[in-house]
């Protein structure tokens, strides 16, 4: 399954425009707001001067003098206010600013302590509302400039900061597990994507140091298990030059120790190949039935008398196996067939690069199904230790083949799908 990757300079980027953008709007409101306040503010200075004035000439003459503006005149009380705005004002009388009709606007001052009020009809000269687009235009142009900043710094930011990150990333893929160095070189800065690097040194130092032990290990145990082996059958040959002095019985078994040391000698093999990665096992072919005759004859006992033996396999069928890798699979699955299967059928057939082995037995116990792959995992009655199968799996999955297990009303069927020849 894959999963869509993103970018962390991207994000970046695409924080930074965000960012941007709100701060732009933000800006945009606040400024457009501002000249509406800056423009009422400017309306009630001016009446308020007005009222100064006026108050002034009643103390000297008695009498109010005219506005010296033609826009504002005096109402003795809001009775008197404009028609289109009078109702209103008589409901809200703490209200100075009013929408009239025809696209008029006013503001009021109280003139006196009588009730008086200036009116003015300010539609004429209200300039942020005659000039709203051009303002919007203006705003929109800023806004636009400041996002092109953003990007270009963001651009700059994310590239200088995901460097460093993105140096570290080539030299990880860079790696090869054949070839896997002790540390990568440290030049990076001083930061996170430095820790990050420290962090990553000291796992390649524990990779490394397991690596050299596995070598180790598995060269070992490849010179301590083939001695032995090599003792073994050297000396059951010897004894079978004597066939004079043997009987049959004695050199049949004698042979076995032969043929089963020669296929250990093949499994020891097949395993060091594989823990070393080695893509030869799958070079070669391997003719099916010959291998499924060799398991079914080394695994039939007195026990399995009443289990009828089923192969559906065509002569002349091939698999891109190499034969000690389809024997150790062969092996370990049959072998788990004829355990769980006192009586009914084991069938073993291939179709469409599909290898199957079924049986009708007991089948796997319902606790440990989902995990019946798993190492050290058996049922209660096996008397194995729980490998074989994690054995089978693993092995699979090294080779390129996909295991499947399958729970069926009666029995078990275990299926390995081999990759298609182009």
């Amino acid at each position: 399954m894959s999963t869509k990757q993103t970018s962390i300079k991207r994000l970046i980027i695409l924080y930074f425009v965000c960012f941007a953008v709100f701060l732009s709007l933000l800006f945009s409101a606040i400024s457009f707001l501002n000249l509406y306040a800056i423009e009422d503010e400017y309306f009630e200075l001016q009446l308020k001067e007005e009222a100064e004035y006026l108050n002034q000439e009643f103390q000297r003459t008695g009498i109010y003098a005219e506005p010296r503006v033609p826009y504002i005149q005096i109402a003795n009380s809001r009775d008197e206010f404009p028609e289109d705005i009078r109702a209103i004002a008589l409901e809200e009388p703490q209200r100075v600013e009013f929408d009239g009709s025809a696209q008029r606007y006013y503001h009021v001052y109280p003139l006196n302590q009588e009730g008086a009020y200036l009116v003015a009809e300010v539609s004429q000269r209200l300039l942020v509302r005659s000039s709203r687009d051009s303002i919007f235009w203006l705003l929109g142009v800023v806004s636009t400039l400041m996002i092109g900043i953003a990007i270009l710094l963001a651009v700059i930011v994310g590239k200088k900061s995901i460097q460093p990150l993105s140096n570290l990333t080539r030299k990880v893929k860079a790696l090869s597990p054949d070839d896997i160095p002790k540390k990568l070189p440290v030049d990076y800065p001083n930061n996170e994507v430095g820790e990050l690097a420290d962090a990553f040194n000291q796992l390649l130092q524990r990779i490394h140091q397991f690596i050299v032990r596995e070598q180790h290990f598995t060269r070992d145990i490849s010179h301590e298990l083939r001695t032995p082996l090599a003792v073994i059958k050297s000396s059951c040959e010897l004894i079978l030059l004597e066939k004079a002095v043997l009987s049959d019985k004695q050199v049949e078994h004698l042979q076995k120790i032969v043929n089963s040391s020669d296929q250990m000698q093949q499994v020891i093999t097949t395993l060091l190949c594989l823990a070393r990665e080695d893509e030869s096992l799958l070079n070669d072919k391997t003719r099916v039935v010959n291998v499924v005759e060799k398991v079914l004859l080394e695994q039939i006992n007195s026990k399995n008398d009443e289990v009828d033996i089923q192969i559906d396999i065509d002569d002349s069928l091939f698999l891109p196996i190499s034969e000690v890798p389809l024997y150790i699979l062969l092996s370990n699955l049959v072998s788990n067939a004829m355990h769980y299967t006192e009586h009914g059928y084991i069938k073993i057939y291939v179709t469409d690069h599909t290898l199957c082995i079924e049986d009708s037995g007991k089948g796997i116990d319902a606790k440990i199904k989902d995990k019946a792959t798993e190492l050290f995992i058996k049922s209660p009655q096996s008397q194995g230790f729980g490998i074989g199968l994690s054995l089978v799996d693993r092995l699979c999955e090294q080779l390129g083949l996909t295991f499947q297990l399958q729970h069926l009303a009666q029995g078990t069927r275990a299926v390995i799908v081999f990759k298609k020849e182009v």
